[in-house]
């Protein structure tokens, strides 16, 4: 210890137990009692080691603790100063440690055997009672500390518990999700903010077929694109290489948090498409899907095959009847032209023969007579006419053979120069014999040498339907009252170039409007209509074209359908 005796005794005169002690009691108590030093972090003594002996704290801190029974962890009962005693209840029943001592910084005690303690307090009886009380304080203090120590501990079971519980229905939900990622026929690949891969499921794997870590957790982002281009492009590096330059500004965009960027479709060998996405998730980091939608595209050709099929079967007797009108004068004409032919025919043979000198004056006098006759005036004066109606009809007939022939067309595979203003006029000539007894039709491009990328055929098939619908809409108020009115309008915006469709027919209320792009929706009565129309169309501008198909209207004011085509798509 170091110090003097009468710093000792200094010392035991501030401790709360033997603040009654006598002066000589005191001295007698530095001279009985052992000194000791233990080290930083030792133990003085543990729980159930015999207790024969007390514990004076000259210098120093201890803590006292019993065992935990979560995680082992053991629970402060108290944390002691110089100046306190512990372990000198173990000197009064003769029991075990009731807890143990540890050091917490280097310590020096001045320690009582049991006897000395004893024969001290026996001496001493108001010390006596102040041990009692100072027992009874602590017992007290030590209850409550253990009771919250012990409800602490009971609580951080029952959280251990509950966060047990949450990770293993963590776990569950993870295997969940991820069973039910791998069961779905999109690709799937869950990019970090660092642009690394974090989860690959099996149809990603399936489609792309990686040979080793090209499209794998914890692969670069970069690199997974770099091998889906080449296996989309197999034949085609600069192809590929553009594909790739895209979709990485595309991603870049969805990384940053743009929740707008719009999916592409792209064709690859074999004719196989896919439908590409990228979305910004939540927490950041981008999820890329990829559908393979071959059968999905067939199905929609088929099914787009199948509704122009079907406008040309509904416009078949109008076709007909636009075609029979033409070809009846036509024939007409025909038959007249080939009596006048005759007639020609014998002016000119009998004058042949006088010409030639074989006609004696018979034949001469039938001739004259042939040419005063009123007839052969007549032929002169409406042959000519007749050749430039024949003309006419037949042009009129050529004409809508090849628009049906175009409308009819499947088209190409990939996108070429359409020429609004034929594209347009085309659809109104197919439509015509739907529009010409319930409506005026007014035309107006107003821009020369109107270009779009797209499908002719495709497009064709919007305006068909927008016309014929149009058509239907006016024929409903207005009936061959002569007052219907349809209103085409082609002129370029900004954005490329854009087509109006008016019609001044019954017009629909918003419920009705919101519905109009779905499948298999219609206002018009059974046998009329499938609800085809407009859902294909709207897919058409929209999926193929990279357009916007949109609509307004309200009951009683018509209709106006609005197409835009972006000039390069």
């Amino acid at each position: 210890m170091k110090g003097t005796v009468d710093d000792i005794k200094t010392v035991l005169s501030r401790v709360p137990l033997f603040a009654n002690l006598p002066a000589e009691e005191l001295a007698r108590l530095t001279e009985i009692g052992q000194y000791i030093s233990i080290g930083e972090g030792q133990t003085v003594f543990l729980e159930d080691d015999p207790g024969d002996t007390a514990y004076i704290i000259l210098e120093g801190r201890v803590n006292i603790l019993r065992a935990g029974t979560v995680d082992g962890a053991d629970v402060v009962l108290a944390s002691l100063q110089p100046g306190e005693v512990f372990g000198e209840l173990a000197l009064i029943d003769g029991k075990p440690r009731s807890a143990s001592a540890v050091a917490l910084e280097n310590c020096e005690f001045l320690i009582i055997d049991r006897d000395n303690f004893i024969q001290m307090l026996s001496r001493t009886p108001r010390v006596l009672g102040d041990f009692m009380k100072h027992q009874l304080t602590r017992l007290r203090d030590t209850n409550a500390a253990f009771f919250e120590a012990t409800e602490a501990e009971g609580l951080l079971e029952t959280k251990s518990a509950e966060l047990y519980e949450v990770k293993q229905q963590a776990v569950r939900d993870r295997t969940q999700l991820l069973n039910a990622i791998n069961s779905v026929r999109e690709g799937f690949l869950l990019v970090s903010e660092e642009r690394i891969v974090g989860l690959v499921n099996k149809s990603m794997e399936e489609m792309f077929h990686p040979c080793e870590n090209q499209i794998a957790e914890g692969v670069g982002s970069g690199e997974c694109f770099a091998w889906i281009s080449q296996m989309l492009f197999p034949n085609d590096a600069n192809r590929a290489a553009e594909w790739l330059a895209h979709q990485t500004a595309k991603f870049d965009l969805a990384l940053a948090g743009d929740g707008n960027v719009e999916p592409d479709e792209v064709t690859g060998p074999g004719d196989r498409t896919f439908w590409i996405r990228h979305r910004p998730m939540m927490q950041g980091g981008v999820v890329t899907t990829i559908t393979d939608t071959t059968e999905r595209s067939r199905m929609e050709a088929r099914l787009r095959q199948s509704q122009r099929l079907e406008a040309l079967g509904t416009l078949a007797g109008g076709v007909a009847h636009e075609i029979n009108t033409p070809v009846q004068y036509v024939a007409d004409n025909i038959s007249f032209l080939m009596e006048a032919f005759d007639s020609f025919v014998d002016v000119s043979n009998r004058s042949q023969a006088i010409v030639e000198g074989e006609a004696d004056p018979k034949s001469l006098k039938e001739l004259r007579s042939l040419l005063e006759d009123d007839d052969i005036e007549f032929y002169r004066q409406e042959a000519p006419t007749a050749l430039s109606q024949s003309r006419d009809g037949i042009q009129q007939i050529a004409k809508i053979v090849q628009a049906v022939k175009e409308f009819s067309h499947p088209g190409t595979k990939e996108h070429t120069d359409v020429d609004i203003d034929h594209l347009v006029h085309n659809a109104a000539t197919v439509t015509r014999n739907k529009w010409k007894y319930v409506a005026e039709l007014d035309v107006r491009v107003e821009q020369k040498n109107l270009v779009v990328s797209g499908h002719a055929d495709e497009l064709s098939q919007v305006l068909f339907n927008l016309i014929v619908n149009a058509a239907d809409a006016v024929a409903d108020v207005h009936g061959e009252s002569g007052e219907g009115k349809i209103e085409i309008i082609a002129d370029t915006v900004p954005s490329g170039v854009e087509i109006l469709v008016t019609d001044n027919g019954t017009g629909m209320d918003d419920v009705t409007r919101s519905k109009i792009f779905d499948q298999f929706f219609t206002t018009k009565p059974p046998g009329k209509g499938t609800g085809q129309g407009l859902s294909i169309s709207h897919r058409i501008v929209t999926e193929k074209h990279g357009g916007e198909l949109s609509c307004t209207s309200s009951p009683g004011h018509g209709t106006t359908f609005k197409l835009k085509l972006p000039v390069q798509t």
